[in-house]
């Protein structure tokens, strides 16, 4: 089943740290692979510093998501 589903205001989001630490993959790794979903909100401070930083909160929609299709099982974050 593929349909998407647009995340809702009330639904968890994640910052990449949080689902690097669960499940065991790198920040940089899952930054990249988020970097382009439609579905992730992007924080940035648009360059006003001395470098720009982007922010990434990833809805648990897509998180579950990208969990399926890497590893072909459902993902449950509370059982985490």
């Amino acid at each position: 089943m593929n349909r998407r589903r647009e995340p809702l205001s009330t639904d968890k989001y994640y910052l990449v740290p949080e689902l690097a630490r669960c499940w065991g993959l790198s920040a940089r790794i899952l930054r990249e692979a988020f970097a382009k979903d439609p579905d992730v909100i992007k924080w940035s401070n648009n360059g006003t510093g001395r470098r720009a930083y982007v922010m990434l909160r990833i809805p648990l929609v897509a998180a579950q998501r990208f969990y399926r299709t890497r590893t072909g099982r459902e993902w449950n974050p509370r059982a985490a």
